[in-house]
C-alpha cells in the first residue's frame, strides 16, 4: 500500500501544477472556452483505438465528437505496475480529410453532408505503442516487451440535432454583416472628408475582405473589430461542433508485440472491432459498446472476448465527469466462458485551449485480483485549424 498511496500522492501534485498553470494559459483567450456548449463536447478528439486495443485506455468507452486534425496522446499509469511516472504510453491520432485543404467548404455544406461523405469527415487513423515488464516463467528474468497497434474509427450513421441552427446561422450572417459594414460606411465617410477617389476608397474596401479572409491583424480592421468577429462567429461554431443527437460510431484496431529492442520478429497480439451507440445532449450523454476481441496467445490458442459496456458523461464548461462499466465474457480454445468486469470513474478538464488532462480511477478487468486496482494520467495536444465560410456568397472565410 505504500506504493500506491505514493503514486497518488504524486498524481495529486500533478494535479495541482497543471490545474494552477491554466490561468496563465487561459487569460485573454478565456473567451473561447465557450459557455453555452461544454468544451468537452466540441472540436476534441477521443483516446484512439490503438490505446484502446492495448489496454492503456483511461476510458474505453468514447464519445463521438468532432475531430480535430492531428491529436498526440502521452499517459502512464499510476498504480498497477508503475514503473516510475515518466510516460510510457504514447498515440498520435490523424483525420486525412481535415489535413487536406478544406478552405472552400462552408457551414451548411458540413451540416447537409451525406452519410458516406460525414463517415470520410470523422475517419481518423491512429498509432500507438507502449511497453511492459514481465518475468520470464522459467528463469524468472525481468523481460521487457514493446507494443504497438493501429486503428481507425468512424462515424457509421448519425442524426444530429442542429438546436435552432438556421436561426443561428442567420443571426451569425446579420451580426457578422454589420461589423462589416459598419466599418465600411466608416471607410466611405472617412475617405469623403479627405477628398479621396473612387480607386483608393475600392482598394480600402477590399482590403476589409482580405484582412477578414487571410485572419490578419493588419489591415483596415482594428483588434477590437477583428475580435467581435471571432465572437459573434462562436455562437454558429458552438451549434456546430457540439454534437447532439444520436451516434453509431464504428472502430477496429489490431496490436502487435516484440520482446525487445533487437528483436526483428513481430506477433500479432490481438484485434478487436467494436460499435458506440451514443445519445448526445450538451451537458449529459450516455454511449453504449458493443465490443468482439481476440487475443492471440501462444501456439494455436486464442482466447475470444466479448464486451458490453455503458458510459455516463456530465459536462460542463471545461470540465466532464464520467462513470462507465463494462462486463466481458471470455474463452479460450475448448475451455468453457468465464466472465469479468471493469469499472471506473474519470475526470477530463481543459488546461489550454487545445490541450486535456484525463484522470481515471477504479476497477480494470481480473475483477477478483486485489492487483486489479488501476489508476491512469494522460495529456492530449489537438493541433489543426480548419477554414470554412459562412456562405457561398461571402468572401470571408473563417476559423471552425
Amino acid at each position: 500500500m505504500p506504493h500506491v498511496h505514493k503514486h497518488i500522492r504524486y498524481m495529486l501534485f500533478v494535479v495541482c501544477i497543471v490545474l494552477s498553470s491554466r490561468s496563465a494559459i487561459a487569460d485573454e483567450n478565456e473567451m473561447y472556452y465557450y459557455r453555452d456548449v461544454p468544451k468537452f463536447n466540441q472540436l476534441r478528439t477521443a483516446d484512439s483505438p490503438a490505446f484502446v486495443i492495448m489496454d492503456v485506455s483511461p476510458t474505453e468507452i468514447q464519445r463521438p465528437n468532432s475531430i480535430k486534425d492531428l491529436s498526440i496522446t502521452v499517459g502512464n499509469t499510476f498504480v498497477k505496475g508503475a514503473q516510475g511516472m515518466i510516460p510510457k504510453n504514447l498515440s498520435l491520432e490523424l483525420s486525412p480529410y481535415w489535413l487536406s485543404d478544406r478552405r472552400n467548404m462552408t457551414y451548411t455544406d458540413y451540416v447537409d453532408a451525406g452519410i458516406i461523405e460525414r463517415m470520410v469527415q470523422n475517419l481518423t487513423i491512429s498509432i500507438g505503442a507502449t511497453s511492459d515488464v514481465y518475468k520470464d516463467e522459467k528463469t524468472q528474468e525481468e523481460l521487457r516487451t514493446t507494443y504497438m497497434a493501429v486503428g481507425v474509427r468512424t462515424t457509421i450513421y448519425e442524426k444530429r440535432k442542429y438546436i435552432g441552427y438556421e436561426k443561428d446561422l442567420s443571426n451569425t450572417l446579420e451580426k457578422w454583416g454589420n461589423v462589416v459594414r459598419k466599418k465600411k460606411i466608416d471607410i466611405i465617410k472617412e475617405a469623403n472628408k479627405e477628398g479621396m477617389n473612387a480607386d483608393e476608397v475600392k482598394k480600402m474596401l477590399d482590403a476589409v475582405d482580405a484582412q477578414i479572409k487571410n485572419r490578419s491583424m493588419d489591415g483596415p480592421l482594428n483588434e477590437v473589430e477583428l475580435e467581435s468577429l471571432k465572437n459573434i462567429e462562436s455562437s454558429l461554431r458552438n451549434q456546430i461542433l457540439g454534437r447532439r443527437g444520436y451516434a453509431l460510431d464504428g472502430a477496429a484496431a489490431l496490436s502487435f508485440g516484440f520482446k525487445d529492442a533487437m528483436t526483428k520478429e513481430i506477433e500479432a497480439e490481438a484485434f478487436s472491432t467494436w460499435f458506440t451507440n451514443a445519445y448526445l445532449y450538451d451537458n449529459v450523454s450516455i454511449l453504449g459498446l458493443t465490443r468482439y476481441r481476440v487475443n492471440m496467445l501462444e501456439g494455436d490458442r486464442n482466447e475470444h472476448i466479448i464486451d458490453l459496456g455503458i458510459r455516463g458523461i456530465y459536462a460542463f464548461d471545461i470540465w466532464a465527469l464520467s462513470a462507465e462499466g463494462i462486463f466481458r465474457i471470455m474463452r479460450e480454445k475448448d475451455k468453457k466462458w468465464n466472465d469479468d468486469y471493469r469499472m471506473d470513474i474519470g475526470v477530463d478538464v481543459a488546461i489550454g485551449q487545445e490541450l486535456w488532462l484525463n484522470i481515471t480511477f477504479g476497477k480494470n478487468y481480473r475483477a477478483d485480483d486485489t492487483g486489479s486496482l488501476i489508476g491512469m494520467v494522460n495529456v492530449k495536444w489537438g493541433f489543426g485549424d480548419r477554414w470554412m465560410r459562412l456562405n457561398d456568397d461571402d468572401a470571408a472565410s473563417v476559423k471552425k
